[in-house]
């Protein structure tokens, strides 16, 4: 009787430890399928979503190379007021230059910068029976810099009007055998940026947010 109640006990501590031993595999294998999807789970909220986005592009008909269009949208306030002081170097310091190694291209570049009153004038300026046209005035072997003194840009009158910037400048004219001459100028700009909603890549390298000036004047400046 006591070998069976021995066997007996034996045979409940045998069943009883291999349960115990399921139960602690079952818990250790739900435990491992949890972190699993848990880790499948921040795998996927970190990665990308897939995005199909469109693209508008343009064909040159004639070599059938096809050009990808991008859409700029405006800068920040304070972005806008750096990138507006930088175009504004830019344009004065290339119309008011004189240099024949580049006046051809350079002035081309000014005029794609410029419309109504700046472009007009710009183009009176160079035309070839003006009396103020370029060459005729410095002739050859004249080269004419610029330097930036100053740039203040006045707040607009009202909602979208331009705005208005005075920039100083002094105009320094070299020519061989002669001592250079300085004089300085006040260039009043009018200007805006109007960028394009679909604009070519080479647009966007030249003038990124669509700076244009509308009207320019520059005077001589006088003793302060």
């Amino acid at each position: 009787m006591a070998n069976k109640n021995i066997q007996s006990a034996y045979e409940d501590e045998i069943f009883f430890t291999l349960r115990q031993q399921r139960n602690n595999w079952a818990k250790v294998a739900v435990g491992s399928i949890g972190a699993a999807l848990l880790s499948l789970g921040c795998l996927l909220a970190i990665l990308p979503l897939k995005d199909t986005k469109a693209f508008v592009v343009m064909v040159d008909k004639t070599t059938g190379q096809a050009e990808k269009l991008v859409q700029v949208r405006p800068a920040s306030l304070d972005q806008q007021d750096a990138v507006a002081q930088a175009a504004l170097v830019s344009y004065v310091v290339d119309r008011e230059t004189y240099d024949q190694a580049d006046n051809s291209t350079r002035i081309l570049d000014v005029m794609a910068r410029s419309k109504d009153n700046a472009a007009e004038t710009l183009a009176q300026l160079w035309t070839f029976n003006s009396p103020q046209y370029p060459p005729t005035i410095y002739g050859t072997g004249v080269r004419v810099r610029v330097t930036v003194k100053s740039i203040s840009i006045n707040p607009v009158s009202h909602r979208n009007a331009p705005e208005l910037a005075r920039v100083r400048i002094t105009k320094i004219r070299e020519e061989k055998g002669r001592e250079t001459a300085e004089r300085s100028f006040e260039a009043t700009v009018g200007y805006s940026f109007q960028p394009k909603e679909d604009a070519k890549l080479g647009e966007v390298w030249k003038n990124p947010l669509g700076f244009i000036v509308l009207s320019y004047r520059i005077d001589a400046e006088t003793n302060r």
